[in-house]
């Protein structure tokens, strides 16, 4: 270290005395140290031999600085995700198809083919259907029904019979049934409230032993498309399910 710095002063101290033809520069001794200082550093930075210098760069180091390299950090490894595939639950597609062809069965299913007893839900009661009418208007005692403009009555006589050796108290209204019919295959049509006392869908009474009541139906028909009844199906309604009959 002592013969750097003493070589180091001394070419300073000789291009201070040379020049060419200027006045030589006067330092102060101060000034001196802080050269020799800064020269004993830049050399003991750059030399090889030297690893314990004030701060030693290794070799490749200085290399690739003076070649203008930087090291650039490395990316970490991404795995691009689908967009169909995000927020996508599995088996969502297979559920809905599960659930549309469910859907689709359930509107499929026809109505299960029973007795008119059975499907009024009566025990102990047989009922059956002894007649129709095609009528525009209907009276009883003080009771006068007229159909709507363009339309007829379609009246069904049904008569339930206790065929039993006991009463029975047949309450039909309490079941709160829904009454369709299909008349000659493509009319479709609801059963109207009536204040009928007989009225099947509203009675309410006591049937004795071996005794039997004629209770009605009526319906509202297009009277154009309706001139006689050659098929009627029933379609009783109860808590979701349905029951049909054939009259």
């Amino acid at each position: 270290m002592k013969k750097t710095k003493i070589g180091v002063l001394l070419l300073v101290l000789s291009l201070a005395a040379g020049g060419c033809g200027e006045k030589p520069i006067t330092m102060t001794q101060d000034e001196e140290a802080m050269i020799v200082a800064y020269a004993a550093h830049v050399v003991s930075k750059f030399n090889t031999r030297q690893p314990d210098g004030l701060s030693h760069v290794p070799i490749a180091v200085y290399e690739k600085k003076t070649m203008g390299e930087t090291e650039q950090p490395e990316e970490p490894d991404t795995e691009e995700v689908p967009e169909e595939s995000v927020n996508e639950p599995e088996g969502n597609e297979d559920s809905q198809t599960g659930n549309q062809g469910e859907t689709e069965r359930q509107e499929d299913q026809e109505p299960v083919s029973v007795s008119l007893a059975e499907a009024l839900g009566l025990s102990g009661i047989t009922a059956e259907c002894t007649g129709t009418e095609l009528k525009a208007s209907y009276a009883a005692s003080s009771v006068a029904l007229d159909a709507s403009a363009g339309n007829t009555f379609l009246i069904l006589h049904i008569t339930l019979a206790n065929e039993t050796d006991q009463e029975i108290a047949c309450d039909v209204l309490s079941q709160k049934l829904t009454f369709r019919a299909r008349v000659n295959g493509d009319v479709q049509t609801q059963a109207k409230t009536t204040i009928l006392l007989n009225d099947l869908g509203t009675y309410q009474d006591t049937i004795g032993a071996g005794a039997s009541v004629e209770t009605l139906l009526f319906f509202e028909v297009p009277a154009e498309e309706v001139s006689s009844v050659e098929s009627l199906r029933i379609t009783i309604e109860k808590d979701g399910s349905s029951m049909e009959s054939v009259l």
